[in-house]
């Protein structure tokens, strides 16, 4: 078993505060031929109850048959961290280093709250304690109580009085992803940092009366009512955590990190009554709302439930973003590489509450918000051959039907009736050699004839001019603005045709690449972890947005957007322009 006694101070300690165990107190847990074994199954390994088994039947003789469910009698042996009929932990009171074997109240508790200081319990117990049985009958008394304690940095903390390892962090039994985050990255600093190990469990679940409640479904003292609030409250033994946006809870958790759990000595209490609140809209990288007339954004999302053999779940990275795009609002937001697996997550229902879809189920869907853009006209296009025979960048075997091409749309802003049009763009991705780059080439002269037309077609039988329409094609280009090995990059050669690049236009221009690599799904912890930022400028990035017929309007800015859920959700951070019409 894993070892950790070098950790641990160098004798062991009688601790007074658990209850139940007076000077001269004894206890008798085998008698009779006949004993209670409930072990935890979160805290007990499987080598540590068998280990623990086979020796106890070979001391007393006894077939050994523990349980995970049997009521507590007197001189129940219970192993790890039980919890007791009353809602409280056996071994609640015990940091993650630590570990007791000893009476605890009219139980003899043998583990920790965690299965490594199980295991170490466990050991001790079968190397110390059991050589002590006689007669048939092992009597343990409290003088000989072990309870090793390690060193730890911080102050004892209580919330409501009760120590942080008697409560479980609860959340819905459908938590979002914002709330699951909260949950799991508080049990993580709790144990990390404070040494207290606590259960993540559902509203369903829960047997703990001591409960730390994440989520607005579940608190009524804490109350988060505007825009990217967050509310902290305590209520007895209850500890409540809601916030309005997932700036909010990001906000929350630096409020408990920094000032509710803190490692200082004059830290403030924890008692009932205690609250806290704040708001998370500073967190934000870039404005909220647009500093133009319209916002257009772009982004290349997590399609894909797997990278090789390592589990990439869709769901989780879907309401991330999805959460990102309802708090920065673009009017507009193309995607690409939006598969089934984005669809089957619910992407269309996640942004129902603002916005609609255009058209079919495409690699390369446009949303847009039905409160500020009227929708006229739609369409999409694969890049294939085209009817005319000439060859616009095919589709290679090894790529979906449905991934490369453009789908377009024409949209009118409800607040001044302006026109323009938007296209979703995701080019061929090789860079194997300059032939790559010029199917790329081919695939941009497509989405030149696709855009015109669709305005030129537009505009027949009005007034309006095509030039008059500004055209802003946006997506994964897999091209870098600066080239690569092979060659210039297609962006500025003749195959763009009428379009400019955006950030060139722009008055506050965007310096940062857009590409970076996965995050990893914990299959441990259940979310994903180890944020990826994008590396390098502009220059490096795969991402762009290029405005046809761009005299019309004034780019006000280009901006990336690096915050941690895009940088969980995908390997492309987002990329939006406010413009202003002239």
């Amino acid at each position: 078993m894993k070892k950790i006694l070098a950790i641990l101070l160098s004798v062991c300690m009688l601790i007074p505060f658990f209850s139940g165990c007076g000077r001269m107190r004894s206890l008798t847990i085998v008698k009779d031929n006949a004993f209670t074994v409930i072990y935890d199954t979160d805290t007990v390994s499987t080598k540590a109850l068998r280990e623990f088994s086979n020796a106890l039947e070979e001391a007393t003789g006894v077939d050994v048959r523990p349980s995970k469910t049997d009521e507590p009698v007197k001189g129940a042996i219970l192993l790890g961290n039980v919890i007791l009929p009353d809602g409280t932990r056996a071994a609640g009171d015990l940091r993650s280093k630590d570990y007791k074997v000893g009476i605890q109240g009219d139980y003899y508790l043998i583990g920790g709250p965690n299965a490594d200081a199980t295991d170490e319990a466990v050991d001790h117990f079968i190397e110390s304690v059991l050589p002590s049985l006689k007669d048939g009958k092992l009597k343990v008394k409290a003088k000989n109580d072990t309870v090793m304690a390690a060193e730890y940095r911080t102050r004892q903390i209580t919330i409501g009085n009760v120590s942080p390892g008697q409560y479980s962090i609860v959340i819905p039994k459908n938590p979002s992803v914002s709330e699951l985050r909260m949950a799991v990255e508080l049990r993580e600093y709790l144990a990390d940092s404070l040494g207290y190990e606590l259960l993540v469990t559902d509203e369903k679940s829960i047997k703990t009366t001591a409960q730390i409640r994440v989520g607005q479904d579940l608190c009524k003292s804490a109350t988060a009512a505007n825009a990217h609030d967050f509310a902290i409250a305590v209520s007895g033994t209850t500890m409540e955590i809601t916030a309005e946006s997932y700036l909010g809870y990001a906000a929350a958790l630096n409020e408990l990190k920094n000032t509710i759990f803190t490692t200082r000595d004059d830290g403030p209490e924890i008692t009932d009554g205690s609250a806290w609140s704040g708001n998370g809209e500073a967190l934000a990288s870039h404005p909220l709302t647009s500093t133009g007339d319209i916002r257009v954004m772009f982004n290349n999302i997590h399609g894909q439930i797997a990278d090789g053999d390592k589990p990439m779940p869709v769901e989780q990275p879907t309401q991330m973003l999805t959460e990102m795009y309802l708090e920065y609002l673009p009017d507009v937001i193309g995607l690409q590489e939006c598969t089934s697996h984005s669809y089957n997550a619910g992407i269309i229902d996640m942004l129902s509450s603002e916005y609609a879809m255009t058209g079919d189920k495409t690699d390369t869907p446009i949303f847009y918000r039905r409160s500020t853009v009227e929708l006229l006209a739609n369409g999409d296009c694969r890049f294939m051959a085209s009817d005319s025979g000439i060859d616009y960048g095919n589709v290679r075997p090894n790529d979906s039907g449905r991934s490369k091409g453009v789908t377009w749309a024409i949209f009118k802003v409800k607040a001044t009736g302006e026109i323009f049009a938007v296209g979703s763009t995701h080019l061929w991705w090789k860079h194997d050699s300059a032939a790559d780059e010029t199917d790329r080439s081919l695939q941009m002269k497509r989405i030149v004839e696709v855009m015109t037309t669709a305005v030129n077609d537009f505009v027949q039988g009005t007034q309006l001019s095509a030039e008059s329409i500004p055209i802003l094609v946006g997506g994964d280009y897999n091209t870098r603005y600066v080239g690569d090995k092979h060659g210039p990059t297609m962006l500025k050669s003749d195959a763009i045709g009428p379009f400019k690049n955006a950030n060139d236009l722009a008055q506050s221009k965007n310096t940062k690449s857009t590409i970076h690599g996965y995050a990893l799904y914990n299959q441990e912890t259940g979310i994903y972890d180890t944020p990826q930022k994008a590396g390098g400028t502009y220059d490096n990035a795969l991402d762009h947005i290029m405005i046809a017929n761009s005299s019309a309007v004034t780019v006000n800015r280009v901006c990336v957007i690096d915050e941690l859920y895009s940088s969980l959700s995908t390997d492309h951070h987002p990329i939006f322009a406010d413009i202003t019409f002239k």
